[in-house]
């Protein structure tokens, strides 16, 4: 069934299992990227507590103030990993990057995991850096 039949203004020309399917993707990568955040806080601090502590001010902060941030930021605060919506599918939301529109849902599932491959080498650095002292 397409997803207009049970949202009129969707966008996305997917039937209601390619949206589950991205739903699951959404979740796997989001989870992937919030692995590197989590990588990147326990190499750089040496305490486990302040490490869980940091990893899971990663997502909670980010939801308690995206009500209260401009537009620009609330759609910025929606790209770490696991702070976003899966439901974004159904909306209509754009990111305008380098002069072209870009449909939120790929960025939605792109971004974390980038955000995580990122974190990975400064968190070998920081368990290098560790490992030396």
């Amino acid at each position: 069934m397409p997803i207009q039949n049970i949202r009129m203004l969707a966008v996305a020309d997917m039937n209601m299992l390619q949206a589950e399917i991205y739903e699951l993707a959404f979740a796997l990568l989001g989870a992937l990227g919030y692995a590197g955040i989590v990588m990147l806080a326990s190499a750089a601090v040496r305490s486990n507590v302040l490490a869980l502590l940091l990893s899971l001010a990663v997502i909670y902060a980010p939801l308690k103030l995206i009500n209260y941030c401009p537009l620009i930021l609330q759609k910025a605060l929606e790209l770490i990993p696991l702070v976003g919506s899966s439901m974004d599918i159904f909306r209509t939301n754009t990111f305008h990057i380098l002069g072209h529109y870009l449909w939120s849902p790929y960025l939605l599932i792109s971004v974390p995991v980038l955000i995580g491959i990122l974190c990975i080498p400064f968190a070998v650095k920081g368990w290098i850096r560790r490992l030396r002292v």
